[in-house]
């Protein structure tokens, strides 16, 4: 319902134009307020596009009010049956709360533009392991897809554990350096790693 809702107020210009309209229309009304409505515009989710599905939910959810407004107007009667029932509400924001661990961690990578970021895969690894685990407690409802996700995540943190390549990027990095791997690594997995780098400085 959420994807058919922003699609259809994306139909046209005249919905568009429409919807950021009511969206200054309530900015005016909110000013000074901490919970000021941004002024952004609905977004579809898409396959090629990272944290699509968050954006489209997060935007959503915030801009509701401003979807509302426009489709109880006559010449938009063909939004009523779209609109969210206080269930979707519920659902859509535990959704959104659960896809913005992902968002953040994206975030994060992105951010290391100037350096390469392939030294701070394996810590981002474990830092969305334990916000994920977290999450299993605080969203119930989503649990199984949760744990579908640590699932995938541990397959991922298995393969590159499977190269010594991430621990030497980290190696490299001054500020990661060895630091990383003895606190996360037992002993015997440290000295081997470590091992592993000094083979590989000794071969460059």
């Amino acid at each position: 319902r959420a994807r058919k809702l922003v699609n259809a107020c994306r139909s046209s210009g005249k919905r568009r134009d429409a919807l950021r309209d009511a969206i200054l229309s309530i900015r005016g009304a909110q000013h000074g307020r901490d919970d000021l409505m941004r002024e952004v515009v609905l977004l579809r989710d898409v396959d090629t596009r990272w944290s699509s599905t968050f954006l489209m939910i997060d935007h959503l959810l915030e801009l509701y009010p401003a979807v509302d407004e426009i489709a109880n107007r006559p010449e938009n009667d063909d939004l009523q049956s779209l609109l969210l029932e206080p269930f979707d509400f519920g659902v859509l924001s535990d959704i959104r709360f659960f896809l913005k661990t992902f968002h953040l961690v994206q975030e994060l990578a992105s951010a290391q533009i100037e350096t390469p970021c392939l030294a701070i895969v394996l810590p981002l690894y474990e830092q969305l392991i334990a916000n994920l685990r977290l999450l299993k407690n605080a969203l119930p409802n989503l649990s199984h897809a949760i744990e579908s996700a640590l699932q995938k995540i541990y397959e991922y943190q298995d393969k590159c554990r499977s190269t010594n390549m991430y621990s030497f990027a980290m190696f490299i990095n001054p500020t990661c350096k060895l630091k990383w791997i003895d606190e996360h690594r037992t002993q015997e997995s440290a000295v081997q790693t470590k091992e592993a780098i000094k083979e590989m400085v000794c071969i460059s």
